[in-house]
């Protein structure tokens, strides 16, 4: 989205495309733009700043992760959960882990089990694989499951498995 992070003494900020500091090495670790939006940390806190380096959401977060969708998900005291950029939860803060939405679907983390929600937090595929890896370009993810005997799997965003194994 037109902006580079940039290190200087071991604090991060942003260039623009001509290499222009648009927002000076203040923070500990960034995340890139996304959605006009870059999540930050400040100390030990996350937040979130515009392309001119305007804090637009406060400093309040254990963790953050990128505006997609017009969700982010953020870390709280309550578990991860994810707001919307007038910092309003849309889906509360109940999950062990959370990942950035794609194509509609987040994959979380509950109880150590992985599973797949939509944009209102409901349940497309409840917890019940050891492991969902990120979705490809064209919405196929590799899912581990199995107690006694790990197995690999394919499932698409909707949740259907394929029924052929990956050795």
């Amino acid at each position: 989205e037109g902006r580079l992070a940039v290190s200087q003494n071991g604090l991060w900020g942003f260039v623009d495309g001509n290499g222009n500091e648009v927002v000076s090495c203040l923070y500990k670790e960034v995340k890139n733009y996304s959605e006009g939006l870059a999540a930050v940390r400040l100390d030990n806190k996350w937040g979130f700043i515009n392309k001119q380096g305007k804090v637009e959401i406060d400093f309040r977060y254990r963790r953050a992760g990128n505006f997609k969708e017009g969700l982010a998900w953020v870390s709280t005291e309550h578990g991860y959960g994810y707001i919307d950029i007038s910092e309003r939860f849309v889906i509360e803060p109940r999950f062990q882990k959370a990942y950035d939405f794609f194509q509609g679907k987040a994959r979380i983390e509950e109880d150590g089990s992985y599973g797949l929600i939509d944009l209102s937090g409901k349940y497309v595929v409840r917890p019940r694989y050891s492991l969902i890896q990120p979705f490809n370009k064209y919405g196929i993810a590799i899912v581990r499951y199995g107690r006694d005997r790990i197995r690999y799997g394919v499932i698409n965003l909707n949740g259907d498995m394929n029924s052929k194994l990956i050795t």
